[in-house]
Parts: structure tokens; C-alpha cells; sequence
């Protein structure tokens, strides 16, 4: 009957199994960055981006061009997004009061420090960023005049926020628990043949 005993274990180490082998498979949770100090010849832009720490894309845009002597213009439309030797690279069109949709925002970082701080932007004339260090950020409106301007300050900052428990941490806590409580089990309730 300890062969038997043994069997018990199967199913639980078969679910310890596919919570190890699944952990790694795990999506990271996009960060948000806000655009710090970013200006152009024509305007300031703030607002924030949501960069994915696993593939380095822009899934997500929200930001705030204050054209000069004209008003406030938003870009949230992610249209591209890509990253290649270092540099993450996102067109980022605009929807309001802008009618067409070639007017974007070309957004060029540093991937280097994505999920540890401060995302240095490509800037005209600036540091170059990435490995490559080819592009500026730029700006392009067609609404109400046709103007492109170069990006000449600014960073992506990430946000403040409490920290998430990572999926392979959730993973070893699980396996801790149901370690106990497997174990637990066999020592509160034996077989009954070991018992008598």
C-alpha cells in the first residue's frame, strides 16, 4: 500500500510542474512614463506614454501639445510602434481639433533603461540615444497651417506607483502553499493501514 501512497503525489506535482513552467510565459504589465521638460520650436508637449518592459513598444499615448498662440492639440493614437538596436521608436498620430491623420508626433527613446528609470528621448541636436542614434523626435500639424518641428528638451520619467508583485514571485508563493499544504495533509491524516 505505499505504492499506492506514492500516487498521492502525482496530481500536486504535477500542478507544481505547470505553475514552474508557466511562470517564465508570464506578460509584463505595460509601465507609464510622463514626458518631462519636452519642447519644440513651436510648443511644449506633456502627457504620458505606456511602454511594454517585455517587447519595448508604445501600447498607449495620451499627450498634449500646447501649439503657441493657437491652443492645445492631443495625439493618442498609437499608429506604428517598433524598437530595433536600442531604440524604440513610435508615430503617435493626433485627434483633436486635428482633422488629418498625418499629423503625428515621432517619438524616438532609449531602451536601455526600460523598467529601471529615466528614458532618454532622441533630440535634435542632442544626445543621440539607443545604438543606433539615427532619428530625433519630431512633431508634424497640418491643422491649422503645415509646420514640422524637431523635439529639443525632454525625457520619459516613469510614474510613481506601488509596486506589482512580479508573475514568477506569485508563482514560488503559490508553490510554498500548496507544498504545505500537500504535506500537511499526509502528516494530519495517514493511511489508514499505517494508523493501525
Amino acid at each position: 500500500m505505499r505504492h499506492s501512497r506514492k500516487l498521492h503525489f502525482l496530481p500536486f506535482f504535477s500542478v507544481l510542474l505547470v505553475i514552474a513552467l508557466s511562470a517564465p510565459f508570464a506578460h509584463a504589465t505595460p509601465i507609464t512614463y510622463d514626458l518631462i521638460g519636452a519642447n519644440t520650436s513651436a510648443g511644449a508637449l506633456t502627457g504620458t506614454v505606456s511602454i511594454d518592459s517585455l517587447t519595448d513598444l508604445v501600447t498607449a499615448a495620451d499627450i498634449t501639445f500646447n501649439y503657441q498662440g493657437v491652443g492645445l492639440f492631443t495625439f493618442t493614437s498609437v499608429n506604428s510602434s517598433g524598437a530595433w538596436s536600442g531604440l524604440g521608436q513610435s508615430w503617435i498620430a493626433g485627434t483633436s481639433p486635428i482633422k488629418d491623420s498625418t499629423s503625428q508626433i515621432a517619438l524616438f527613446y532609449d531602451t536601455a533603461k526600460i523598467g529601471t528609470g529615466n528614458l532618454d528621448l532622441c533630440l535634435f541636436n542632442g544626445p543621440q540615444c539607443g545604438a543606433v542614434g539615427l532619428e530625433d523626435s519630431t512633431l508634424s500639424v497640418y491643422y491649422p497651417g503645415a509646420f514640422n518641428a524637431n523635439l529639443t528638451a525632454g525625457s520619459l520619467n516613469p510614474e510613481s506607483a506601488a509596486a506589482t508583485p512580479e508573475p514568477v514571485s506569485l508563482a514560488l508563493l503559490g508553490t510554498g502553499i500548496l507544498a504545505i499544504a500537500v504535506f500537511g495533509r499526509f502528516k494530519v491524516f495517514p493511511d489508514r493501514e499505517d494508523a493501525e
